[in-house]
């Protein structure tokens, strides 16, 4: 029997199904800094009023999905952006789009924020697959979601080869709103080659286009895109608790802070998501209430960008200003408060962070080297943009940092720094002299450049 089956398919064939058939690990390889690309269609069928025949409607679909950590949990943010396909119309304007941030949870991935403007009910999470134990085989079988309306029972149907890669192929069945999907996921990279859903009368199809390792300019470039798009959804959804009559001037500012940062920042694919926040906040400043922004359900865990007070319409602060006055007060000792008026006539480093940044204890090294090459010739100040922040001060206490800590929220009023961590290099008469947004391996390069373009003039 076995001499038959090897005549027919040949020892290649028998030893590649062999490995088939074994139970072999399958968990998504990630790295911090990664991104994979998805790209397909949407169809969706309707039944206009006023006709008994239906008519399909086509929608391009494009997924990016970036790394922002992964380690300790991983945490991945995707960008869904949907455009109408239309016979010899090329859209330049996409329909919407979407960011989510998705973690690992014990039920699978789930998405803890999201943002943007969707066309329902396509959530591009479901890519993401958590498998009991982390192996697959042929057979196996598991539920997530057990006992709640969206119970998901899935299934590894069979292994195969899809388009040149070794895939296994899962089919998935959700209980509310109704769903199938199937999908052919790699057991090298864990991520699906292609996807396949039914929901209804909607029909999605999209196959994976490239997965890259950034160099790490190009993922904090991401980062930055990314923070600011969670920023402006945060602020937009603080804007719906204020007066009605300082809607307009809050609108106005937020399109100004807006524009400044497209203005000076690098161009990444998820500037889309900006980009379409900005188009409803336009909508928003001309009185259309019907685009009101949801809520994010609770911000995303080691994002960079940290939520402000949205009540200042004042403008963040750009090289050239004179930085506004305000109070700051001590996290530290008898929590003394200052002015920044009082630290003129000397260079001043503000280094505004958020205290559960990732970062902290990379900043609070580099500011003390910062200090140390000030001398006396200046100061640096490590200023807090969130009320919880004895975690920072416990950091800085285990590593002897003799930086002051500062509570720097109502300054911040006045600054309007957009996302954290951000250095405002201030010289003797309080002028901007450089702004450094975000911080990574090439951050502190920028700061050292800075600092001596401007001493050396």
């Amino acid at each position: 029997m076995i001499s038959a089956i090897l005549g027919s398919m040949g020892w290649l064939g028998f030893w590649a199904s062999v490995v088939l058939l074994q139970v072999e690990p399958c968990t998504p390889q990630l790295e911090s800094g990664q991104e994979w690309t998805y790209r397909g269609e949407v169809r969706e069928t309707i039944l206009p009023v006023d006709s008994l025949e239906p008519v399909t409607r086509t929608y391009l679909i494009d997924i990016h999905a970036f790394v922002l950590e992964s380690r300790p949990k991983p945490l991945i943010a995707i960008q869904t952006r949907w455009r109408l396909q239309q016979e010899h119309v090329q859209e330049t304007i996409p329909v919407a789009v979407a960011l989510d941030w998705v973690e690992p949870q014990a039920d699978g991935w789930q998405g803890i924020a999201s943002m943007g403007a969707r066309v329902d009910p396509v959530n591009e999470i479901g890519m993401l697959v958590a498998i009991p134990d982390g192996t697959i085989e042929v057979g196996k079988r598991w539920v997530t979601a057990a006992g709640k309306p969206n119970q998901t029972t899935w299934q590894v149907e069979a292994s195969e080869i899809f388009k040149g890669n070794r895939c296994y192929r899962i089919v998935s069945q959700q209980q509310q709103p109704a769903m199938t999907q199937r999908m052919w996921l790699s057991p090298v990279s864990g991520l699906p080659i292609r996807v396949e859903r039914s929901i209804g009368r909607v029909k999605i199809a999209y196959e994976w286009q490239s997965r890259v390792q950034l160099p790490s300019q190009l993922a904090a470039d991401r980062r930055q895109e990314i923070a600011q798009a969670q920023l402006l959804q945060q602020d937009l959804t603080a804007s719906t608790r204020l007066s009605s009559q300082d809607l307009p001037r809050i609108y106005e500012s937020l399109l100004d802070r807006t524009d400044r940062y497209l203005e000076r920042a690098s161009v990444t694919p998820y500037r889309e998501s900006i980009l379409a926040m900005r188009r409803r906040l336009e909508l928003l400043r001309r009185g259309d209430s019907a685009l009101m922004v949801p809520a994010t359900q609770r911000p995303a865990a080691g994002a960079t960008a940290a939520p402000m007070p949205v009540a200042a319409p004042a403008k963040a602060l750009a090289v050239g200003d004179v930085a506004p006055d305000g109070e700051i007060r001590m996290l530290t000792g008898k929590g003394e408060t200052f002015r920044l008026s009082q630290f003129r006539k000397q260079w001043v480093v503000l280094a505004y962070v958020h205290p559960e940044s990732r970062s902290i204890d990379d900043l609070l090294r580099s500011c003390e080297t910062i200090q140390s090459r000030f001398g006396e010739r200046g100061i640096v100040l490590m200023l807090s943009v969130d009320a919880n922040s004895a975690a920072m001060v416990t950091r800085a206490q285990r590593l002897r940092s003799r930086i002051p800590l500062m509570d720097g929220r109502r300054l911040n009023e006045q600054h309007r720094m957009a996302t954290t961590p951000t250095m405002l290099i201030l010289n003797p008469t309080g002028k901007v002299e450089a702004v450094v947004e975000g911080w990574g391996a090439e951050s502190m390069s920028v700061v050292e450049r800075c600092l001596e373009s401007v001493w050396m003039r």
